[in-house]
């Protein structure tokens, strides 16, 4: 047997093919051809076939086990923590639905925080700054809003020279 991805003449092809002719395959040849074939593209017809000859079908406590990984009863992976994670000091939660989520689903806490406690969506152009609590402290007491980026680093330039 060739191994995978070696390529073969096509003289070669054409006589193992007229050898082979008319030959039922024994069951060692169907599965060694299955794993050859790892990363096959599959027709939409044919995934459709395979999805019906398996609907009802109940999965072992082994292959469900396997099929899931590391993952708990849930479906989640065992570091799923809710949906809540720090990234960069800040405290993420999990809000699909929020039209302002990164690429992972996460909004910031402050910013949900704030949006909260105004009644309204931040604008993407608003800032949410941390006050002396610092980042992960999201208390309202402890935040402040700016209309823009640039009056935020206004505000934190006028504070750092009273301060100095």
């Amino acid at each position: 047997m060739p191994k995978i991805g070696y390529k073969q003449s096509s003289e070669h092809r054409a006589k193992v093919s007229a050898a082979l002719l008319g030959k039922s395959k024994s069951a060692e040849h169907r599965v060694s051809i299955g794993v050859a074939q790892i990363g096959h593209v599959v027709s939409a017809e044919t995934r459709e076939k395979i999805s019906a000859a398996n609907r009802g079908r109940k999965l072992t406590p082994e292959h469900r086990a396997k099929l899931m990984g590391n993952k708990n009863c849930l479906g989640h992976q065992n570091g799923w923590r809710g949906g809540r994670t720090i990234s960069g000091g800040y405290v993420q939660l999990r809000h699909l639905d929020h039209p302002l989520v990164d690429c992972n689903g996460y909004v910031r806490e402050h910013r949900l925080v704030m949006e909260a406690s105004l009644g309204r969506l931040l604008l993407p152009t608003e800032v949410v700054h941390h006050g002396p609590g610092g980042k992960s402290d999201n208390r309202i007491g402890n935040l402040t809003l700016f209309e823009t980026n640039a009056a935020h680093i206004r505000w934190h330039r006028e504070h750092r020279e009273a301060h100095t």
